[in-house]
Protein backbone atom coordinates (compact mmCIF):
# COMPACT_ATOMS: atom_id res chain seq x y z
CA UNK A 1 0.00 0.00 0.00
CA UNK A 2 1.25 3.50 -0.81
CA UNK A 3 0.91 6.58 1.38
CA UNK A 4 1.52 10.29 0.87
CA UNK A 5 3.46 12.34 3.38
CA UNK A 6 3.71 16.13 3.23
CA UNK A 7 6.52 18.26 4.63
CA UNK A 8 5.40 20.51 7.45
CA UNK A 9 6.75 24.02 7.93
CA UNK A 10 8.87 22.62 10.80
CA UNK A 11 10.65 20.15 8.50
CA UNK A 12 8.99 16.87 9.48
CA UNK A 13 6.65 14.91 7.20
CA UNK A 14 3.16 13.85 8.24
CA UNK A 15 0.78 11.30 6.78
CA UNK A 16 -1.79 13.01 4.60
CA UNK A 17 -5.22 11.60 5.39
CA UNK A 18 -8.59 13.37 5.40
CA UNK A 19 -7.23 16.48 7.15
CA UNK A 20 -4.56 18.61 5.45
CA UNK A 21 -3.35 20.10 8.76
CA UNK A 22 -0.26 18.84 10.57
CA UNK A 23 -1.29 16.74 13.59
CA UNK A 24 1.60 18.12 15.66
CA UNK A 25 1.13 21.85 15.34
CA UNK A 26 -2.00 22.35 13.24
CA UNK A 27 -0.14 24.17 10.49
CA UNK A 28 -1.42 24.06 6.94
CA UNK A 29 0.81 24.12 3.87
CA UNK A 30 -0.16 24.91 0.32
CA UNK A 31 1.24 21.53 -0.74
CA UNK A 32 -1.14 19.69 1.60
CA UNK A 33 -4.07 21.72 0.28
CA UNK A 34 -3.11 20.90 -3.31
CA UNK A 35 -2.34 17.21 -2.84
CA UNK A 36 -5.20 16.09 -0.59
CA UNK A 37 -8.02 16.60 -3.13
CA UNK A 38 -6.08 14.61 -5.73
CA UNK A 39 -5.60 11.50 -3.56
CA UNK A 40 -9.10 10.20 -4.26
CA UNK A 41 -8.71 10.77 -7.99
CA UNK A 42 -5.59 8.62 -8.20
CA UNK A 43 -6.54 5.95 -5.65
CA UNK A 44 -4.77 2.69 -6.30
CA UNK A 45 -1.94 4.25 -8.28
CA UNK A 46 -0.40 6.80 -5.93
CA UNK A 47 2.95 8.08 -7.15
CA UNK A 48 4.60 11.43 -7.72
CA UNK A 49 4.01 10.99 -11.45
CA UNK A 50 0.31 10.30 -10.91
CA UNK A 51 0.02 13.40 -8.71
CA UNK A 52 1.72 15.48 -11.40
CA UNK A 53 -0.60 14.07 -14.07
CA UNK A 54 -3.57 14.96 -11.84
CA UNK A 55 -2.43 18.58 -11.84
CA UNK A 56 -0.44 18.99 -8.62
CA UNK A 57 2.12 21.76 -9.24
CA UNK A 58 5.84 20.94 -9.20
CA UNK A 59 6.52 23.12 -6.13
CA UNK A 60 3.89 21.16 -4.17
CA UNK A 61 5.36 17.84 -5.33
CA UNK A 62 8.72 18.93 -3.93
CA UNK A 63 7.14 18.75 -0.45
CA UNK A 64 5.67 15.24 -0.88
CA UNK A 65 7.04 11.78 -0.12
CA UNK A 66 5.27 8.67 -1.37
CA UNK A 67 6.06 5.62 0.75
CA UNK A 68 5.12 2.03 0.03
CA UNK A 69 4.62 -0.28 2.99
CA UNK A 70 3.53 -3.91 3.11
CA UNK A 71 0.09 -4.75 4.45
CA UNK A 72 -0.77 -5.12 7.33
CA UNK A 73 2.12 -3.12 8.78
CA UNK A 74 1.18 -0.14 10.95
CA UNK A 75 1.71 3.10 9.07
CA UNK A 76 3.79 5.79 10.80
CA UNK A 77 1.91 9.08 10.97
CA UNK A 78 5.10 11.16 11.26
CA UNK A 79 8.56 11.03 9.68
CA UNK A 80 11.32 13.27 11.04
CA UNK A 81 14.54 14.15 9.24
CA UNK A 82 17.62 13.84 11.40
CA UNK A 83 20.52 16.22 11.58
CA UNK A 84 24.06 14.87 11.63
CA UNK A 85 25.66 18.23 12.40
CA UNK A 86 26.45 19.10 8.77
CA UNK A 87 23.45 18.31 6.67
CA UNK A 88 19.91 17.05 6.92
CA UNK A 89 19.14 13.53 5.80
CA UNK A 90 15.97 11.53 5.53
Amino acid sequence: MRYAYVRCMDGHYYLLTDNPRCPLDGSLTRAAEQVLPMLGAIAGRLSLDALAEAGVPHDALAAVLVAEMPDPQPVPWLLRPWLDGHREAL
